[in-house]
């Protein structure tokens, strides 16, 4: 079953999912990541990644989907992950 946050936090629900943890990726991050997670991210808009586990979405939030993987996950280690 899934948890509802407020708007802001991070769609994984992590446990430090905060607002203040969400941040823009910015084109500098973005050129790191896997050609498929990049071309989505571009065609969407945009995409947000939460500091806090690595989450990378598409922003704005998609209904269903949006999760594109982990970039530099405190849990998950360095660089991209599924």
């Amino acid at each position: 079953m899934s948890r509802n946050y407020p708007p802001g936090y991070c769609p994984d629900h992590c446990s430090g999912g905060q607002p203040s943890r969400q941040m823009a990726v910015h084109d500098e991050v973005l050129k790191r990541f896997p050609e498929e997670a990049r071309a989505e991210a571009q065609a969407h808009g945009g995409a947000r990644r939460c500091t806090y586990c690595g989450l990378v979405y598409l922003h704005p939030i998609k209904q269903l989907g949006g999760r594109l993987g982990f970039w530099n996950s405190g849990v998950r280690g360095e660089g991209w992950s599924k």
